[in-house]
């Protein structure tokens, strides 16, 4: 959303690169090794930051350009485990010490431990409020993102940067949601950053129609 914001005030080619900095800059300390190799938090940012840098750009996406986010994706996680495996073993966090495990016992220990989190968040889906409301929240917002009518088709003609970003954070917290242990706390807490977001842009529409007058 930060990113959105920049793009929305200057819509320059140096700001989006600007952001594609900010954006790779997010991966990185989310994702090296000395800030702990979030690798769940690797795979839903990449394709969700991405995907917000091309909408951002005007691009519209393909399947071809989807795939090379997947490939991007996992060249980050590649380079990430590259790193964590040249430090001192002592050292190295869950992401060197799997793929260690990996090289030295197979593929199974791979499989046990995506059971081990799957487990988890299923685990806390089944025992928060917030499975209550947030599956329902984020069908409803993507409905109203990709199918947009009335006030939210306006939305998406007068600020489309804007709406670019709610799609990238929508993404995040589906992603996020799917590959991490804390499952359901992640588009909640994501929810909270989006559905502000979306309130203010509309009470902004609703202050400019104010102004324009009747006619």
């Amino acid at each position: 959303l930060t990113g959105t914001l920049i793009v929305q005030r200057d819509r320059s080619r140096r700001s989006l690169w600007a952001v594609a900095g900010l954006f790779a800059l997010v991966v990185l300390i989310d994702g090296a090794p000395a800030f702990g190799s979030d690798v769940g938090g690797v795979i839903a940012l990449v394709p969700a930051l991405a995907l917000t840098w091309f909408l951002l750009s005007g691009i519209r996406p393909s399947l071809r350009l989807v795939a090379l986010v997947v490939l991007g994706m996992v060249a980050a996680l590649v380079l990430f485990a590259a790193l964590d495996l040249s430090r001192p073993a002592d050292q190295r966090t869950h992401l060197g010490r799997l793929v260690e495990d990996v090289s030295e016992r197979g593929p199974e220990v791979l499989f046990d431990t995506v059971v081990r989190k799957a487990e988890s968040n299923l685990r806390v889906f089944r025992s928060t409020v917030w499975t209550l409301f947030v599956p329902p929240a984020l069908i409803v917002l993507g409905w109203l993102l990709t199918r947009p009518r009335g006030r939210w088709r306006r939305l998406a003609e007068r600020y489309p940067k804007l709406r670019a970003g709610l799609l990238g954070g929508l993404l995040v917290a589906v992603l996020g949601f799917a590959v991490n242990d804390s499952g359901i706390v992640v588009p909640a807490v994501v929810l909270g950053f989006l559905v502000p977001m979306a309130l203010m842009v509309h009470l902004k529409m609703e202050l400019e129609d104010a102004a324009e007058g009747p006619g």
